[in-house]
């Protein structure tokens, strides 16, 4: 809680909540407030709640804060997104930073980061995906199961490898 007692402090915790009731309930901050106008609170929009999500606040008015997790918990599951959604969330961990460093490097470098894997890697981890790829590597903070991030930086690795042995044979070539 910040100083005033109007206001709370975003933390890590409250955003991972935020994101828990959007995965689980399959709807986002526009949706959510779509035809409550007349009962949110003055100033609310789906850009603010956005604007917490992306860490691109500190602090949020303790109404409007209040007002988007009783909307979002009084929603029902999305029986088609909670079960990705609890599979996917367990066992969360911070990425090591060196990890990071060396797959924003291999983003940077080849392109192959963070679709491509997809397509010349074999045997993805169940309900990995580029968008969460690019998560990782543009939001702070961010968390992931320690074996997806095993597979992108093996892959990569092997990747790398191959890129390497065909520019290497192309050189010989000449």
């Amino acid at each position: 809680m910040s100083k005033n007692t109007n206001t709370v402090t975003i933390t890590d915790e409250i955003i991972e909540t935020l994101l828990h009731h959007q995965h689980r309930t399959g709807v986002g901050p526009q949706k959510l407030l779509r035809g409550k106008r007349d009962v949110a609170p003055v100033g609310l929009s789906s850009s603010t709640v956005y604007n917490w999500i992306r860490r691109g606040s500190k602090s949020a008015k303790k109404d409007h804060l209040e007002f988007i997790l009783s909307q979002w918990e009084a929603m029902p599951d999305n029986p088609y997104q909670n079960k990705r959604y609890k599979n996917y969330r367990e066992g969360l961990e911070p990425i090591d930073p060196e990890d990071l460093e060396k797959l924003r490097l291999i983003r940077d470098m080849t392109g192959i980061l963070p679709s491509k894997i997809f397509t010349y890697g074999s045997n993805p981890p169940s309900f990995l995906n580029a968008n969460i790829i690019n998560q990782w590597l543009n939001a702070d903070g961010y968390k992931a199961r320690p074996e997806d991030v095993e597979w992108v930086m093996e892959t990569s690795s092997v990747i790398l490898v191959s890129i390497s042995e065909i520019v290497l044979h192309n050189e010989n070539e000449k």
